[in-house]
């Protein structure tokens, strides 16, 4: 086990690398057959929100004999912790180095991701690329949409899965288990798992490649094996879905609970890869759906649901199952949210059922801004539909509206930059005549020809042409109260390049890696240059990747299928060249993708009754039945949970109150939260005894049911010791607080080496005789004093290694425990940053 606590002190954002969040799952991995690492190439609340990344994480630790764990990219400060030390990366749960793991499964989601993966790798100590493992190396797998062009980093996985992975998976881990029993060699694994449906070997095939740079030839190297086709779950119903999902400590991205209720897009929009590569459409069925999210909920505690797909909107069911979910949940604030959603199938008959929950904000995707581009891509819906939806959203009582577009699509001109901006002001003042202050945000991204896609044979625009769009629209917003956000145009070309790349680019990424490329997706971390110059040492250029190609031409991505036929794609190419927009086929008559062989793989759309709207106890009603109390808690924060934050733990309470079922008060107003109030804010780091928390409850609940279900609920290392009921009107607990005693190890290095226990005692007692002991400290850029000596109230030793310090609150503006010691014994506070300090107790005004 790598020990933790001796880089967390250098280090920032503690809650990534706990691993002990609720419903975290610890295995003996040393009595486990299979050995799982999930790894994730971004920082953990990027890999935290993504769905599948927690379903196969259930799915693997739900087989009795595997055992599995997580990691992500550490950050930059971690990584550069971790070298310093010669410590190699590890797992979240039992913190094992990687090279511990059997199977190491990377969730590739994006190609700017790449130099992560190598990172992570080099990180655990493994050999980068497959040629260079030996039998004794963990065998590194990947999954994940950008599997579907696995070729710029074929040469570092040993297979990849193509499509859906929540049965591959565990054959996958038999195959693994069934050669491990037989002791073969490396080759033989990898050649048994090429017999796995939508298992890609990337050693089985050998690329040629013309002089002009373009493929010759992808030769399949065992007789059979010539395409790869992507692996489907034919009927969502029937598949193993959690319920326990991970709650992390700290806020991630898509911090909710995400509930998949369909699978694969038939909409035809020309550009989008999702709606090529997850076809055809599955949904959920309503009660499997509600059965879901009450389970979840109950385990999870999170207070927002949200409904996932493609196009939420398109879900068969949602009037009937928003009606239900609303009804049920609506009075624990409960938010219910589509993250995507097309504007001609929003109505009010839902957006009246989702009036009634808490209110998130609104996203649309016009992509466009006229209908003539609109037909071209295929976006069969009017400005009049977007107008009028927008128009529905607002009167409901949403103040915010964001709104997806695309630059550098096939023929866009001037004209078709102006109408985004035209479409973005209607929207804007359509909210001014519904309530007093819309908020209206345009986000652009840049049109990347993607794989398996009618545009596939397009260019992409450069980087000074992608400037120069993004100018003209923001030039022509600047005054418009709208907000404007854009991605970096060298960002969206490297995307692009990888995107489309082939087998050539693995030394390019290589290289970028090696010359400290990392976090390409981020903008503060992004460096163009040094892929620049990997570029033009490999001898290939970015420009070659982005250009136009012939119908003939062979795509780097040919021999992986995703059922859509290529005579498909380039008859779309076709109608997209003559304006003409193709039907949706779950409407209508089939398209002949050829995705669907109608025997197993077809469109699954379950059809339903609207039920009749159900009276609901009004709010008003609702208030009068509640009888309110306050309960105060007093609870210790030691061991891992002393790395959370102020805020992650006010989230840790609420959440646990919800698994507990405590009927919680909440705040009035658009965004209702619970009453649950702290103390002051403990440092980072230390350890507390005695902590108080004040939550507000309705109904008649006991303060021992209180405390009992809280315990069973929250995570390891904080505990309810006492609590008492208040009355309502009793001060917040910061108003009242008088002194913080501290017990504090004085056996630490930094200090020992500087004082023996009598010149410790001598310091601290000329201390104490002073009347006063100024210190001037900056504070907002300003210069204040603060007399040291006016805020320690005592220091006492209770015994030869320890003292209690009293500090108090009003005189020590917010000084902390440790830089007063420092200043007290002129040692500087980075010096004591293993200073053992634990709060334990705190005095309140009477």
């Amino acid at each position: 086990m790598i020990p933790l606590e001796s880089i967390f002190f250098q280090i920032s954002r503690h809650s990534r690398y706990l691993g002990n969040e609720v419903n975290s799952i610890h295995k003996d991995l040393d009595r486990m057959a299979v050995k799982f690492l999930l790894a994730f190439p971004d920082v953990y609340e990027i890999g935290m929100s993504h769905l599948g990344f927690q379903i196969l994480y259930h799915i693997l630790n739900a087989q009795e004999d595997v055992g599995a764990e997580r990691v992500f990219a550490p950050w930059i400060d971690v990584e550069k912790a971790l070298r310093e030390r010669d410590l190699p990366l590890f797992s979240l749960e039992s913190r094992r180095p990687l090279s511990f793991f059997d199977i190491i499964g990377f969730s590739l989601q994006y190609e700017l991701s790449y130099t992560n993966v190598l990172s992570m790798l080099d990180l655990g100590k493994i050999p980068l690329r497959s040629k260079d493992r030996n039998d004794r190396c963990p065998i590194i797998i990947a999954g994940g949409p950008c599997t579907f062009n696995p070729e710029p980093m074929a040469e570092f996985f040993d297979a990849l899965v193509i499509g859906e992975g929540e049965e591959v998976i565990l054959e996958i881990v038999n195959v693994f288990n069934e050669w491990k029993k037989k002791k073969e060699v490396r080759a033989c694994l990898l050649d048994t798992l090429t017999a796995i449906s939508g298992v890609y070997v990337p050693s089985a095939f050998a690329v040629r490649y013309h002089p002009n740079g373009l493929i010759k030839e992808c030769k399949p190297l065992k007789p059979g094996y010539d395409k790869v086709k992507k692996r489907i779950i034919p009927d969502l119903d029937r598949i193993y879905y959690p319920t326990a999902f991970i709650v992390p400590f700290m806020q991630i991205v898509h911090d909710r609970l995400n509930l998949e209720v369909a699978r694969g897009c038939t909409r035809g929009c020309r550009f989008c890869q999702a709606g090529m590569i997850y076809r055809p459409v599955r949904e959920r069925s309503c009660s499997v759906v509600e059965k879901i999210a009450e389970e979840a909920l109950k385990s999870t505690g999170w207070e927002e649901l949200s409904m996932l797909s493609l196009s939420s909107g398109d879900y068969t069911g949602i009037a009937v199952l928003l009606e239900d979910l609303i009804e049920k949940y609506s009075r624990q604030n409960i938010s219910i949210s589509f993250p995507s959603l097309r504007a001609e199938t929003i109505n009010s008959q839902w957006l009246n059922a989702l009036e009634r929950g808490r209110k998130t904000g609104f996203t649309i995707a016009p992509e466009v801004g006229t209908e003539r581009l609109r037909r071209i891509i295929n976006k069969n819906l009017t400005e009049t539909e977007i107008l009028e939806t927008c128009q529905q959203v607002f009167s409901a009582g949403w103040r915010s509206i964001k709104l997806y577009f695309m630059l550098g699509l096939p023929t866009e001109t001037q004209e078709d930059l102006e109408g985004i901006v035209e479409l973005a002001k209607k929207i804007f003042f359509h909210g001014k005549d519904a309530i007093k202050r819309p908020e209206v945000t345009i986000s652009v991204s840049t049109f990347i020809p993607k794989p398996h896609t009618p545009f596939q044979w397009l260019s992409m625009i450069g980087a000074e042409e992608i400037r120069f769009r993004q100018s003209y629209l923001l030039s022509r917003l600047r005054k418009s109260r709208i907000t404007f956000k854009w991605q970096d145009p060298e960002m969206s070309i490297l995307e692009g390049v990888i995107a489309r790349g082939d087998r050539r680019l693995a030394p390019v990424i290589e290289e970028a890696f090696q010359n400290g490329a990392r976090f390409d997706g981020w903008t503060e971390i992004f460096n163009f240059p040094v892929w620049v110059k990997a570029f033009q040492t490999k001898g290939l250029t970015m420009g070659f990747y982005l250009s136009p190609n012939d119908k003939t031409d062979l795509f780097p991505w040919d021999h992986i299928e995703t059922g859509v036929t290529k005579d498909f794609l380039w008859e779309e190419l076709a109608n997209a060249k003559m304006g003409k927009e193709t039907s949706d086929c779950r409407w209508g008559v089939c398209n002949q993708c050829g995705v669907c062989d109608f025997q197993s793989w077809f469109p699954r759309v379950p059809s339903y009754n609207d039920k009749k709207h159900k009276t609901m106890v009004s709010d008003l009603e609702q208030k009068m039945e509640e009888k309110v109390k306050k309960v105060r808690l007093q609870f210790s924060k030691t061991n891992e949970s002393r790395f959370l934050s102020h805020l992650e733990m006010a989230k840790t309470f609420a959440r646990a109150a919800r698994r507990a079922a405590l009927p919680l008060r909440y705040s009035q107003g658009f965004h209702p939260q619970p009453r649950i109030s702290f103390g002051p804010a403990l440092a980072v780091g230390l350890e507390s005894l005695d902590e108080l928390v004040d939550i507000e409850l309705t109904g008649d609940i006991s303060v021992e049911t209180v405390i009992a279900r809280l315990n069973q609920k929250l995570p390891p290392g904080i505990i309810i010791l006492t609590g008492k009921e208040i009355p309502l009107q009793t001060p917040a607990i910061s108003d009242t607080l008088i002194e913080i005693s501290y017990a504090i190890s004085i056996d630490s290095s930094a200090i020992v080496t500087k004082y023996s226990f009598e010149e410790i005692k001598r310091v601290f007692s000329e201390f104490l005789s002073k009347t006063n002991f100024i210190l001037s400290k900056q504070h907002k850029g300003e210069a204040r004093s603060i007399d040291i000596r006016d805020a320690v109230k005592e220091i006492i030793f209770s015994d030869a290694k320890t003292i209690v310090l009293t500090l108090l609150v009003r005189q020590s503006q917010g000084l902390k425990p440790r830089e007063i010691m420092g200043i007290i014994l002129g040692i500087p506070e980075e010096d004591l940053k293993f200073l053992s300090i634990c709060k334990i107790r705190m005095k309140l005004r009477e």
